[in-house]
């Protein structure tokens, strides 16, 4: 009886271990810049590595072979092998996902808040003889070309890749071509400039998706040389006299920089921490025991700092909360107003928001769907979600108007006419991302009206939170004026109106993983609480 006893607590003990093991074991994304990759089974975060299905090799686009046992030799698009160690997980056959980038020659980047692989290509060589191009990548990758002839450049962007060359400037010697530079534009991209002697035609002799990026490059009939570029002027030298700061209101003050004749500013904001940095080329600080007189309540800090050696320097404005500024250069002075931007202040409960779920509108005859993927109608993931927000914002004590309750929703100039006529303080659209390309892109967008720095500070909010409580990929905050020249449709009739608006893409309804998230209703639940504690960070300054 006792053996019995002692053989169940240690079947107990191994269910318990078991148990805690696999608790341990989290689900994970992989993308491949802005495209997750698919796979079955799912990767995993083992509590110390990423485990990745040999599937994923084929979405590379990369060779294997499985001659030896517990391991696969893996081949690069550029016909470098290595072997990785096999392990079976789940009943499939794993692999460690470091050691699968650094075999194929992938760069990585282990986001541990949002569960996230990113993977890039490696621009592993670039090659340019006979006025052929060649960028050489590990993976096979999509590219496109920009020709600029009046700035004398033809520009090769490779997606999903960064660059990993020795060299970042290659001699070009043709009588076409100066010199060809490589860089990073930014966190997903790899760039190869061609700077032109004299304007040139181009011919791609590459698949759009491939891995030896060929290019050829011919003299245009009867083209000038372009002239060399004479570079920028040098900012004129100037002196910072005095510094002070000037209350407008309780809610507004304005820093003042005396200079000496006309100075320049170049400045910039970020929103965590809330700052506005006012760089000045030329600028230098008279005497060095400088220091900035008066002070507001929505300023914590000032710092100046003058470095003589650069004809530099720069003003730090620490602030309590995100605002709104502007800059003015006059003869003598440098004025910076700073404000709360639009309709922030107070608490939530004081406010009214317009909720708009888009599309769900009869249009030519038929109800409006919006996107579809799959047997999911972008519709009805906006109303879900906008019920969701609905729920939070009245939660909060928010007054809350919605443009629609099911398929019977207003037209589009309608919705932001809405809440000009109800004198509503915020606008919110929500809707379903959608694109040409099945499973080729991920996550959540969130567009602002052309470069209204209120509306921008909203979209930065919302989009920020969004993604901070459903996991989801950031593709950032955007001005509408990237998709049309006059903007979004749903924003455009705001102009004018003091109600910041934004419209929030929700994730891809063309994206199977996405689609699983806005149909699942804890996804919506989550996703709303973003939404709304963006809006309360933008009222409420914290």
């Amino acid at each position: 009886m006792r053996q019995m006893r002692a053989a169940s607590i240690l079947l107990l003990f191994i269910f318990a271990l078991a148990s805690s093991v696999c608790a341990d074991v989290t689900p994970v994304r992989i993308t491949l810049g802005a495209r997750e990759l698919m796979v079955s089974p799912q990767a995993v975060f083992d509590g110390s590595k990423v485990m990745v299905p040999l599937g994923l090799i084929d979405l590379l686009g990369v060779t294997y072979s499985s001659d030896t046992p517990g391991k696969v030799t893996v081949t690069n698009a550029l016909g470098s092998s290595a072997e990785v160690a096999t392990t079976q997980l789940n009943g499939a056959g794993m692999v460690d996902a470091g050691k699968l980038a650094d075999a194929i020659g992938l760069s990585r980047k282990w986001d541990a808040d949002k569960h996230t692989l990113a993977l890039a290509a490696r621009v592993q060589s670039v090659e340019f003889a006979g006025n052929v191009l060649k960028v050489n990548c590990t993976i096979p990758v999509s590219y496109k070309v920009i020709s600029w002839d009046t700035g004398g450049k033809l520009i090769v962007d490779v997606n999903a890749a960064r660059v990993a060359t020795p060299s970042s400037e290659i001699a070009a010697n043709s009588p076409l071509v100066q010199r060809i530079r490589l860089g990073e534009p930014d966190e997903s991209t790899a760039r190869v400039v061609l700077d032109l002697i004299k304007p040139v035609s181009y011919k791609v002799d590459s698949a759009p998706l491939a891995a030896t990026i060929s290019m050829a490059v011919t003299e245009k009939t009867g083209a000038q040389a372009i002239p060399k570029p004479t570079g920028p002027q040098a900012p004129k030298p100037f002196q910072i006299t005095d510094v002070r700061v000037e209350s407008l209101n309780d809610s507004g003050f304005q820093v003042v920089i005396a200079t000496s004749g006309r100075g320049s500013v170049s400045p910039s904001f970020v929103s965590k921490p809330p700052r506005i940095t006012l760089n000045l080329p030329g600028g230098a600080v008279a005497d060095p025991s400088l220091s900035c007189n008066g002070s507001h309540p929505l300023l914590s800090e000032l710092s100046i700092t003058s470095d003589p050696a650069s004809s530099r320097a720069r003003i730090v404005l620490d602030l309590t909360r995100a605002m709104v500024y502007e800059t003015r250069v006059d003869d003598g002075a440098i004025t910076v107003c700073a404000m709360p931007p639009a309709k922030s202040g107070g608490q939530l409960s004081d406010k009214t928001i317009v909720v708009d779920p888009g599309h769900g509108n009869p249009k030519y005859g038929k109800i409006d769907t919006g996107a579809r993927g799959g047997d999911v109608a972008e519709k009805d993931c906006n109303l879900a979600i906008a019920n969701e927000v609905i729920s939070a914002l009245e939660e909060q004590g928010a007054n809350v108007i919605v443009t629609r309750t099911g398929d019977n929703g207003l037209s589009l100039p309608a919705r932001p006419q809405m809440a000009v006529d109800a004198g509503a303080d915020f606008f919110i659209s929500i809707h379903c991302n959608s694109n040409g390309t099945l499973n080729s892109a991920t996550g959540i967008e969130t567009y602002y009206h052309m470069n209204g720095p209120s509306e921008k500070l909203l979209a930065e909010a919302i989009q920020n939170n969004a993604c901070a409580t459903t996991g989801m990929y950031d593709r950032k905050a955007h001005s509408d004026k990237q998709l049309y020249n006059t903007g979004l449709a749903v924003l455009r009739s705001l102009e004018g109106s003091q109600i910041p608006g934004v419209l929030i893409e929700c994730g891809y309804v063309n994206n199977s993983s996405d689609r699983c998230k806005l149909v699942d209703h804890e996804y919506q639940v989550k996703l709303a609480k973003g939404i709304v504690a963006g809006l309360k960070e933008y009222i409420e300054g914290k």
